[in-house]
């Protein structure tokens, strides 16, 4: 016995023969809930990416109070959308808002130089991080 799929259309026609009303909102409903499904499970594969370059930004800290590799975060961005944030916490009474005076260096009459963490460790992690977010979409979408 042969098998065959079963389309949104011959169940729509099945239940227009049958007399269900409601069919094409159910079958929005189950798009909706499948897309929400690999959205959250894109946000997961993007995490681990980030969390891997944070690991990188941080191995370029030369921090004594270890304030500022505490200040190194990951977070999921927005809800609709499959992305996420790596970033420092500098500002409004964050965590090392010193970040950026070492990033960048600055004059005045103590002048200090720029001992680059956040730019050099995420173009370090770049390949990896990368060869990470393909090789988990393969796997989001063999399944």
């Amino acid at each position: 016995m042969a098998r065959s799929a079963v389309t949104a259309r011959q169940l729509s026609n099945i239940g227009m023969e049958i007399g269900v009303t409601g069919l094409p909102v159910i079958f929005q409903n189950i798009d909706r809930k499948v897309d929400q499904m690999n959205g959250r499970q894109a946000k997961r594969v993007w995490m681990r990416a980030a969390l891997m370059i944070v690991r990188e930004i941080r191995d370029n800290i030369h921090s004594i109070s270890g304030r500022l590799y505490s200040a190194v975060f990951a977070a999921y961005g927005r809800r609709d959308k499959s992305n996420v944030v790596v970033g420092v916490s500098y500002g409004g009474g964050g965590k090392a808002p010193h970040a950026w005076v070492v990033e960048y260096g600055h004059g005045g009459p103590h002048p200090a130089g720029p001992h680059g963490y956040f730019g050099p460790g995420t173009l370090a992690a770049r390949p990896m991080a990368g060869a990470m977010i393909i090789e988990g979409m393969r796997e989001i979408a063999k399944s």
